[in-house]
């Protein structure tokens, strides 16, 4: 056990099971030990990788788990990696639901053992283990896969809580991914909180935020408080890490540098380089990673069309490209109509020349960007903007919001233009936004003065931020899983009802009918309902 005695949560998350950065995951196999080509990372498809041979008590009613890596390993850059597991869960259809769920828990029960997770990866509060729903992939409980939701769910809050840990229900399907939603706030609509760790304040902001996203409202702006999740280090510790690399020439004495502004201390930097071409190459070289975190996971799935950021990683990008949600980047590509797209203010490590670091990069920045300073200013004054893992101290922000206010000011519109989510109560930043941006803080505790500086208080405020997100998610209403019948089990009386109307009127339709116009809107509809004309 990990952390008794704390409470524990299960997320659902939208995304790619082998991205997502975690502790470990399972990786779901048959009674051969192998798992299908999908589940492959970049280490297994290794032509030099050696796969275990299965213990000789591996059967179906034997063991069925065990750990694909002796040791955790390591990416290019020298990011640890989550710790994949092999786990029988390809059962055939004769298998009852149990018999999946009882792989889950003989995974749990072993994660649970294993001396590498007493550490959490990223400076995480608490360990978090990730699957995704078993057997309904290729497994023998495809059609059944609603069954299985149902079953799983209160399998995974038992684990959290007799091992101390987090878990990551990670779905990949939309369908799937909105039954396995809908039947955990199942729980929530009878009396049993799935959220205890959110008092009813933070609840009601969640709610608000997802309002303004199902109706279009909402726009995000990304910080680099988020990528901290998927393990990259913070403004001090990435300049170290550039002074450190070995093209980087300077001889520095790091406590005398460390006194100056971050953007002096970058400029001193890329003259040890011998220049921004040289340095932006290091720069990307340390900012890539494979793996992103819950927070990109949860902002990806939300459904908004904008979001503007200052991070150079490409993290945000992977998670909505895992979800079939893919985001064209500006300003290096085209936006066609109805596409997402995301904001690069400060340049990309796909176009590492272009990086926004220096003081002279930032005294510049209103000359060479001024059409992307255009686009942040129309979104604040036509939408709702969300801030997450952002400190609001960023020159170049601040310019574009001081040209909103000579425009539109806050006061007389009548409410914010602006959400923060912080994790600590900071009351002058609070001041200097007041009427322009509300600032929720998720330790409530913080605003009650009983606030501490730990590296563990910090560690469980961002995990608390996880868990807001989780909820706000869990808001948006995503009614995908009403027309597939794998996931019939789940709906209530009105909406099979419902459904049934619908699959009536759709078998009603002749091709005839199909041919016209009005037909591919429709059609655009019962398919984010979760109809598929290839069933």
């Amino acid at each position: 056990m990990f952390f008794y005695g704390r409470l524990m949560h299960v997320f659902i998350v939208h995304g790619d099971l082998t991205r997502i950065a975690c502790d470990a995951w399972l990786m779901p196999c048959g009674i051969d030990a192998k798992p299908g080509p999908h589940w492959l990372t970049d280490i297994e498809t290794n032509p030099f990788f050696r796969w275990p041979a299965p213990p000789v008590d591996w059967s179906i009613t034997g063991r069925r788990c065990i750990k694909l890596h002796s040791e955790r390993q390591r990416g290019h850059n020298g990011s640890l990696r989550p710790i994949p597991w092999l786990v029988n869960v390809g059962g055939g259809r004769r298998q009852g639901i149990e018999w999946f769920v009882d792989g889950v828990r003989a995974f749990m029960d072993c994660v649970a053992q294993d001396e590498e997770l007493q550490q959490p990866l990223h400076g995480r509060a608490r360990p978090l283990v990730a699957l995704p729903i078993v057997g309904t992939g290729y497994g023998g409980a495809r059609m059944r896969a609603g069954l299985v939701v149902r079953a799983l769910l209160p399998c995974l809050y038992e684990c959290a809580r007799e091992h101390g840990i987090d878990i990551a229900l990670v779905v990949k399907d939309q369908a799937d991914y909105a039954a396995a939603q809908r039947e955990r706030l199942s729980y929530q609509q009878a009396g049993q909180h799935r959220w205890p760790e959110l008092g009813r304040g933070l609840r009601a902001r969640a709610e608000k935020l997802a309002e303004r996203a199902s109706a279009g409202e909402l726009v995000v702006f990304l910080g680099s408080g988020v990528s901290r999740g998927a393990g990259l280090p913070t403004w001090g510790e990435f300049l170290r890490q550039l002074a450190e690399q070995p093209d980087q020439q300077m001889e520095i004495e790091w406590e005398e540098l460390a006194r100056w502004n971050y953007t002096d201390q970058a400029r001193i930097i890329e003259r040890g380089f011998g220049g921004r071409e040289r340095m932006g190459e290091a720069i990307a070289r340390c900012l890539k990673r494979r793996n992103y975190s819950l927070s990109h996971a949860f902002l990806a799935g939300l459904p908004t069309l904008e979001t503007v950021t200052t991070n150079y990683d490409t993290l945000f990008e992977m998670a909505s490209a895992s979800i079939d949600k893919p985001v064209a980047v500006l300003p290096y590509e085209p936006v066609r109509p109805e596409e997402r797209w995301i904001l690069k203010m400060h340049g990309c490590i796909s176009h590492p020349e272009d990086i926004v670091l220096t003081r002279e990069d930032y005294l510049r920045y209103t000359e060479r960007r001024r059409a992307l300073a255009g686009i942040v200013q129309a979104l604040l004054i036509t939408k709702h903007m969300m801030f997450v893992g952002f400190s609001l101290d960023d020159d170049n922000f601040h310019r574009i919001a001081d040209d909103v206010r000579k425009i539109v000011w806050a006061n007389e519109r009548g409410e914010p233009f602006g959400t923060s989510i912080v994790l600590d109560s900071r009351p002058f930043l609070a001041q200097m936004w007041d009427g322009e941006i509300e600032m929720v803080v998720v330790d409530e505790s913080e605003q009650a003065g009983v606030a501490t500086n730990t590296v563990g208080a910090l560690a469980e405020r961002a995990r608390k931020l996880e868990i807001f997100l989780d909820y706000l998610l869990a808001q948006v209403a995503d009614p995908n899983h009403l027309l597939n019948a794998r996931f019939a089990h789940l709906l209530t009386e009105d909406e099979a009802a419902l459904s049934d109307a619908l699959h009536a009127f759709i078998a009603s339709t002749t091709p005839q009918m199909r041919q016209t116009a009005a037909w591919a809107k429709i059609q655009r509809l019962l398919t984010e309902l979760g109809w598929s004309p290839r069933r």
